[in-house]
């Protein structure tokens, strides 16, 4: 326990600029153990997202880099930390919280049971970064909008890679 709170302490110190671009990694990092599973269980993530595939790619930028993390942010940190931040039991189990918040942010993409568990993992990430960010003056809300845009960039860089 004592190295989580030292690695929290680590993350908590880093300047919005380093902390975006390791949260950023370590949300392409979550991913690398699925890409097997997604393989034995032949699940085809990038056919899973053909709704947005059928637009532009200027479109699906647009949607990948602003819309969604705007909306998502909105609708699974904010809402639902500062939700639950209100209730007095909630108050001093943060940990709770991130993993409500990163339950509901997985059950919402429900493109296929890897990708739930994938979008938990990334839930996760976004959860923790918004409660780390909440105590600062920075907002919270552009620092988790950053990062789900950067890793939904990347993404979407990855899939037209992969259909291509």
């Amino acid at each position: 326990m004592d190295k989580l709170y030292e690695l929290d302490n680590y993350f908590k110190k880093l300047t919005m600029f380093k902390f975006v671009s390791v949260m950023v990694f370590l949300s392409v990092l979550i991913v690398l153990p699925l890409v097997p599973l997604s393989m034995i269980f032949q699940v085809d993530e990038v056919a899973s997202l053909n709704s947005t595939m059928d637009l532009s790619f200027d479109w699906q930028v647009f949607i990948a880099a602003i819309v969604a993390p705007i909306i998502e942010t909105f609708l699974f940190q904010t809402l639902v930390i500062l939700g639950l931040r209100r209730l007095k039991f909630f108050r001093s189990r943060m940990y709770i919280v991130v993993i409500i918040s990163a339950l509901i942010f997985g059950i919402v993409h429900t493109y296929s049971l890897i990708y739930i568990m994938y979008a938990f993992l990334m839930g996760l990430i976004l959860a923790y970064s918004y409660n780390v960010y909440i105590e600062k003056v920075d907002s919270s809300f552009i620092v988790v909008a950053l990062i789900h845009s950067a890793r939904n960039i990347l993404a979407l860089i990855a899939a037209s890679i992969t259909i291509n």
